[in-house]
């Protein structure tokens, strides 16, 4: 029985399953963020995104999905490495990324008004960060949920994909 823990320690004793490759899962989340952002901007403005403007929303996102798995799965090495071997609590994985995923969803956020701003001019000047009291709009936090909501469902499945593979008391 000793034999069988440390060879699940050291990574023998487990089968790993088949990950699926990375580029059909890219293209799946442009073409989602795609939809999402246009039938999105087109329900909650006035002034509706352009084609072009969502497209490259969407390319960009794959860009931000392809660089911060990355970044998690460096973060999350030690308990995907050897699945079983690490004890760590949910909000403990929280805690170890969620720095890294609010400035990516801001820089995402940001990168995107830069894109409003050459593709869609109507909505960009639709889209006002403060009012004269220096509160947020309704429209700027429209448009944070809008870029968030997918950055977020990602981060998710990254927390909870990690979760499962921590070592569960017995």
């Amino acid at each position: 029985m000793g034999s069988i823990s440390r060879n699940r320690h050291l990574g023998l004793g487990t089968v790993r399953p088949k990950e699926a490759p990375m580029a059909p899962l890219l293209l799946i989340w442009s073409f989602v963020v795609f939809l999402w952002t246009k039938v999105m901007f087109e329900s909650l403005f006035y002034s509706g995104i352009t084609v072009l403007a969502a497209l490259i929303i969407a390319i960009l996102f794959s860009v931000f999905i392809f660089f911060f798995s990355g970044v998690f799965a460096k973060t999350f090495l030690p308990i995907n490495a050897f699945p079983g071997t690490i004890e760590i609590g949910f909000f403990t994985l929280i805690g170890k990324s969620i720095i890294q995923f609010i400035v990516g969803t801001a820089v995402l956020c940001v990168l995107s008004k830069f894109i409003l701003v050459g593709f869609s001019e109507d909505l960009n000047r639709q889209i006002r960060w403060l009012d004269y009291r220096g509160d947020p709009t309704s429209e700027a936090v429209n448009f944070v949920f809008i870029i968030g909501a997918p950055c977020f469902v990602h981060y998710v499945m990254c927390l909870i994909g990690t979760y499962g593979r921590r070592k569960i008391e017995e």
